[in-house]
């Protein structure tokens, strides 16, 4: 799916969350408990190390070219999943349904973003609409 190239950041970081999620996945169907427990790592890790800025950065960098729709749809994904990773990063013992819970999430939201918002962006948005829009990507650590 051809990407406008100031979207590309983004995109290469969702392609590094849906690894983990797979990672996820595949552990949690395994069974192996130390697969889940490293599993459970990576998601946090990811989230603390990756995602949240991600989040952090989409906020900033997309909420003005977004219609008031996409503004809530976003809002509420990343409400839940700031919530979801929270749940995973708190509990004593990792958990399998819960860790799966969140990639499942992750997954679904990076798939909404791709196929749906960035799809919506490109055709509603000029290049130069789009480039000054992520152009603080960046600076801001992308």
């Amino acid at each position: 799916m051809w990407r406008h190239p100031a979207l590309r950041p983004l995109s290469r970081e969702h392609f590094a969350a849906l690894l983990v999620v797979r990672d996820v996945r595949w552990a949690a169907h395994s069974g192996d408990l130390a697969l889940i427990a490293r599993a459970n790592r990576e998601l946090v890790r990811a989230w603390r190390q990756d995602l949240s800025g991600h989040f952090d950065r989409e906020d900033r960098c997309l909420r003005p070219v977004l219609t008031a729709a996409e503004c809530q749809e976003l809002d509420r994904q990343h409400a839940a999943l700031r919530a979801a990773f929270a749940q995973v990063a708190e509990v004593a013992e990792p958990d399998p349904l819960l860790a799966l819970a969140c990639a499942e999430a992750l997954h679904d939201h990076a798939r909404w973003e791709e196929s749906t918002l960035f799809m919506a962006l490109q055709a509603r948005l000029s290049d130069a609409e789009l480039a000054h829009a992520l152009a603080s990507l960046d600076a801001a650590g992308t």
